[in-house]
């Protein structure tokens, strides 16, 4: 096929003529093809940009001839918006929902309306700021999360005769009058007795001041001890009989007495380590009444 040539809005064209590709010959003539009268327009270019409320326009050229034609652009309709002067409601003061204005020319389209303030203030889970004894109720501190409000409310007092036992960190205490507790034993079996300086129940944070006659009586496994800083008195027969116990830690500078074979019967060759500046108060605590032997040792 030769001489082949489209057709455009303004030409003719031609279906092109047959030759043998062997010997050149013309075998068939094409014949021409009329001009379509359409025209083929381009990708057009903006000739008046459309405003919020004013209509553009846009302009298309034909790429086979002069021709152009022009096409309108609707108007935004301020389709780009924003919120300002919004305002969110506390407990004390009323909010705003905020006014709707056009990004594009700054035009307020809405006003917003006001927010009621809050009903009831949302209060945080509350902190203990004071703990109640058997004499004298506690205090329980909320503080509304949103304006700051502090709100207090009363905890019970403590009755001696409603003092009660828990467990916690793998160790039993018993609750005392005076905001303290002792501990009374092992809740979980282990080779080491952790005894903290502070424990916590139901939210409120007891000093543990003293372990109990005979806490740890004749256990087996015990190897370790380790006695925190607000422990005052190690009663009766507390570690008699734990044979295996071979390091006794005192972290406490508080210690005012071991009680009656207190530690008789532990490792023959146990070690006890406290305080520097106790050192020779803690060397007449455990004396030979608490079961000290001469082949244990003090230590600081």
């Amino acid at each position: 096929m030769r001489d082949q040539e489209d057709a455009t809005c303004i030409s003719t064209g031609y279906t092109g003529d047959v030759y043998c590709k062997d010997c050149g010959e013309l075998i068939e003539e094409g014949e021409v093809i009329l001009a379509t009268g359409e025209h083929t327009w381009d990708e057009g270019e903006i000739e008046k940009e459309a405003t919020c409320t004013e209509s553009g326009s846009i302009l298309y050229a034909c790429i086979h001839c002069s021709s152009t034609k022009r096409s309108d652009m609707e108007p935004t309709n301020h389709a780009d918006k924003e919120i300002r002067n919004r305002k969110t409601a506390t407990c004390k003061d009323a909010g705003y929902t905020g006014d709707v204005y056009c990004k594009t020319c700054g035009e307020l389209l809405e006003k917003g309306v006001e927010i009621p303030a809050l009903e009831a203030h949302i209060w945080n889970g509350g902190t203990v700021t004071k703990n109640p004894s058997a004499t004298e109720k506690g205090i329980r501190t909320y503080i509304c999360s949103v304006c700051g409000t502090v709100r207090t409310e009363d905890i019970p007092a403590i009755a001696a005769s409603a003092a009660d036992s828990f467990s916690a960190g793998g160790l039993t205490y018993h609750v005392l009058s005076n905001q303290t507790v002792e501990v009374t034993g092992m809740a979980k079996k282990g080779k080491t007795v952790r005894i903290p300086p502070t424990v916590t129940k139901n939210g409120i944070t007891y000093k543990v001041v003293s372990i109990k006659q005979s806490a740890f009586k004749g256990n087996k496994k015990i190897t370790k001890a380790i006695i925190g800083k607000n422990v005052e008195t190690i009663g009766t027969r507390a570690f008699y009989g734990c044979r295996k116990l071979k390091t006794i830690l005192i972290r406490s500078r508080k210690l005012r007495s071991a009680g009656a074979k207190a530690i008789k019967n532990i490792h023959k060759k146990a070690t006890i380590q406290c305080p520097k500046k106790q050192y020779k108060k803690y060397q007449k605590i455990f004396n030979k009444k608490a079961g000290y032997q001469k082949s244990m040792k003090v230590r600081k």
